[in-house]
């Protein structure tokens, strides 16, 4: 309060307004109630933040969990029972060896592995799948079949909100190949019968398919050479395709490429279309072929993608002792060829055989395989992992008749090396001549060649089987000798499984 004149007389002013108690006091109440709701929504967040980084560690770990078991089961697959139960095995212990939760081994079910022939067809259970493994290529992996604690996470802020919440962090992989180990090359099936029983000279009761009724796969005898630049089911003149290694690529450099690799961009291909042009460009590449045999000329495969094989001994009849085990030396690298009755074979392919065939006629036989009993093969089943009990060399007087070659006592015996290519040491084997390149990679020799249903009428063809050929010595520029080694199945040509989801 303050003292004033007002018209000459003495008067007294109020006091100016001030802060009062109360209002402090109101001011001070509203900053308790924002700093205690800024640090709920502080808590919150940092709740919520935890609950996220947990369940973001779980998904990592739980996806991780399915790709580890899912490639490790399909690199088991064989088309056999057999591959089956060792895919569910390989899952299993994948699983069982890897953590969740952090520190938490993850147990194992039966139920979180299925299978398939493709990534569009029906997933079966392992039941299923092992009553019937032909075709079958992948495999995929849930999670959520492993239990409700691997792929569930406990929150911590949501119970606050909801007792008993947690996030579904569940993983599903799909594995399967993305490479086939076939060539990018092709030739006509010489039939289209998968299996035909042979009935060779001697045999007395066909019914009983005694051991010389002989196993032919698509027209192929097992042991015999060819000349696969030189085959034609109908015709005399020379069929053989290229085949587009990758969809919609058809040209040499691509082509050659996986020729010296031996493998195609293709999940499947046995009974569906491929793409082809006609006639295969031998004599630009012969040379990539021959990588197998440690030959790499300049232009052609290097060593680092397209190692050679670890025997690279060439058995050339041409060389004098490259053959040991015939007698006599045979008069041509594969059995002769024959133009007769329209189309272009060998020597040994009809039957009855023809009366002029020599024993110089047959080429060289069983450097790799060797003929198979017809009794041997099941219809519809998968050829054991050590294949067919075959034939022994007694049978040959019977096997090519006539003519009838001679396998002499330098013939392999043993079980550790029952051919010629399967030496270790001795007149057979030869180990890659560039130091470096050793020990080599077995079976690199071995042909997987696409049989074409023929004849083909455009620039599609369908596959009807993929066969095995053992190059018995290098390829030139106008032919390629190849010992036919029987029918592969798709399912163990993988040569690279991927990851699908």
């Amino acid at each position: 309060m303050s003292l004033m004149y007002a018209n000459g007389t003495l008067v007294r002013t109020p006091p100016l307004p001030g802060p009062s108690l109360p209002r402090r006091r109101s001011q001070a109440g509203s900053i308790a109630i924002m700093f205690s709701g800024a640090l709920f929504l502080f808590f919150a967040l940092l709740g919520f933040s935890w609950d996220l980084s947990r369940a973001y560690n779980r998904k990592i770990e739980v996806q991780q969990l399915a790709n580890a078991a899912a490639l490790a089961a399909a690199h088991e697959l064989n088309g056999t029972a057999a591959g089956i139960t060792n895919a569910k095995n390989k899952a299993s212990a994948s699983v069982r060896r890897l953590a969740y939760n952090y520190s938490t081994l993850a147990p194992w079910s039966d139920d979180a592995i299925s299978f398939s022939d493709s990534l569009t067809g029906e997933w079966v259970t392992l039941d299923v799948a092992t009553s019937n493994p032909q075709g079958v290529k992948f495999v995929k992996i849930d999670t959520t079949a492993l239990g409700y604690a691997v792929s569930h996470v406990y929150t911590i802020f949501m119970n606050v909100v909801s007792p008993s919440a947690s996030l579904n962090m569940s993983a599903t992989a799909i594995a399967g190949p993305s490479q086939l180990a076939a060539v990018p090359f092709g030739i006509c099936a010489m039939s289209s019968n998968a299996a035909t029983a042979r009935l060779n000279p001697g045999s007395a009761t066909p019914s009983l398919a005694p051991p010389n009724t002989e196993l032919v796969e698509y027209g192929f005898r097992r042991g015999v050479g060819y000349d696969l630049m030189n085959l034609n089911p109908n015709g005399t003149t020379a069929q053989n395709f290229m085949i587009s290694p990758i969809s919609g690529v058809m040209d040499e450099a691509t082509v050659g490429a996986f020729i010296c690799t031996g493998s195609m961009v293709a999940r499947g291909i046995v009974n569906k279309s491929v793409t082809v042009a006609r006639g295969f460009p031998i004599a630009d590449l012969y040379k990539h072929f021959n990588s197998r045999f440690d030959s790499y000329p300049a232009g052609a495969c290097s060593p680092n993608s397209a190692p050679p094989d670890a025997n690279v001994k060439a058995y050339d009849r041409s060389v004098a002792g490259a053959v040991p085990w015939m007698s006599p030396v045979p008069g041509t690298q594969s059995a002769r060829s024959l133009a007769s009755g329209g189309e272009l074979w060998t020597v040994a392919d009809p039957l009855p055989a023809p009366s002029s065939n020599t024993a110089g006629d047959y080429g060289v036989l069983w450097s790799y395989a060797k003929a198979v009993p017809y009794s041997s093969y099941v219809p519809g089943a998968t050829e054991p992992s050590g294949g067919y009990v075959p034939f022994g060399v007694s049978d040959w007087k019977t096997l090519y008749d006539p003519g009838r070659p001679v396998a002499t006592a330098s013939y392999p015996t043993s079980s550790s090396a029952p051919t010629p290519y399967w030496a270790t040491s001795g007149a057979n084997f030869l180990a890659p001549p560039t130091a470096s390149h050793r020990p080599g990679i077995r079976n690199r020799r071995l042909l997987y060649v696409p049989l074409l249903e023929c004849p083909v009428p455009g620039s599609t063809a369908k596959v009807l089987a993929i066969g095995r050929f053992f190059m018995t010595a290098p390829a030139t520029s106008t032919s390629l000798y190849a010992e036919f080694a029987g029918i592969a199945s798709e399912n163990t040509m993988g040569t690279q499984m991927e990851l699908y989801q």
